[in-house]
């Protein structure tokens, strides 16, 4: 049995939840004037062009390598909330794929990321929380339960269980974030729900039009004159938290 197909056999998974996916400010101008997202540049991982997604949480720490403060609005982060259902997706982990080496104390070394490697089909996002988390609210809140069934050849799944029950002070909760993956150019003028941004930009009349014309939602936050991009990350996912409890994608 593959790990894909022990995810398959997950019974009652819970209600689906949006994807996320975070940028920077210049990296929304891009955004909003191509209609799409595109990237610059292949992935160092795949070695190909892919939009990354998070399912759920808002994971990705935008700029997380610069310890600096900046005044500049531009470094700070922008995250999209997009509609699964209108997204193609192309691959699924249960894990955020750029730190797999970091995940390596839990998984036998013989074992790849193409062995945790999922179908294209949102469910499998789903069945994982189901079978690891019990509930879209644990799986948010990265309280993992882990699974008591997994069968004894079931490496993968079993290194995925140890892995996210860890109490080590090592990585975070991208360890357990699903990731999903698609092509770009990705279109996302029908899937967007919501994106959450500096008050500064909320406040610009060429993103207000925008955001209007899209049928999004803005979730604006404060900063500081001078901020460090990586302590931002808390306000993205509180205000992702609420927008979720509003919408009830929380109760399970």
């Amino acid at each position: 049995m593959t790990f894909s197909t022990y995810i398959n056999e997950t019974e009652g998974p819970p209600a689906r939840l949006p994807l996320t996916h975070a940028t920077d400010c210049i990296g929304f101008h891009s955004i909003m004037t191509a209609q799409a997202i595109t990237l610059p540049e292949k992935c160092k991982v795949f070695n190909r062009e892919i939009v990354y997604s998070f399912y759920g949480r808002p994971a990705y720490r935008v700029n997380f390598k610069d310890d600096a403060a900046h005044s500049e609005l531009a470094y700070a982060p922008v995250c999209f909330v997009l509609n699964p259902s209108e997204a193609p997706v192309d691959a699924i982990y249960p894990f955020d794929t750029g730190g797999f080496e970091r995940y390596r104390p839990f998984i036998h070394h013989n074992l790849t990321l193409e062995d945790f490697r999922l179908p294209g089909d949102i469910g499998f996002a789903q069945k994982i929380v189901a079978r690891f988390f019990g509930s879209n609210r644990r799986y948010y809140d990265a309280a993992a339960h882990g699974a008591a069934d997994v069968p004894v050849l079931e490496f993968a799944a079993s290194a995925y269980n140890s892995l996210i029950q860890s109490q080590g002070r090592g990585g975070d909760d991208r360890n357990s974030c699903i990731e999903v993956q698609m092509s770009p150019p990705l279109d996302i003028r029908n899937s967007v729900l919501a994106v959450a941004m500096p008050v500064k930009m909320a406040d610009n009349t060429a993103i207000l039009s925008y955001i209007k014309s899209i049928n999004a939602t803005i979730l604006p936050y404060r900063i500081k004159d001078r901020f460090r991009p990586i302590e931002l990350a808390g306000l993205i996912d509180h205000l992702v938290e609420n927008f979720y409890g509003n919408a009830g994608y929380l109760n399970d």
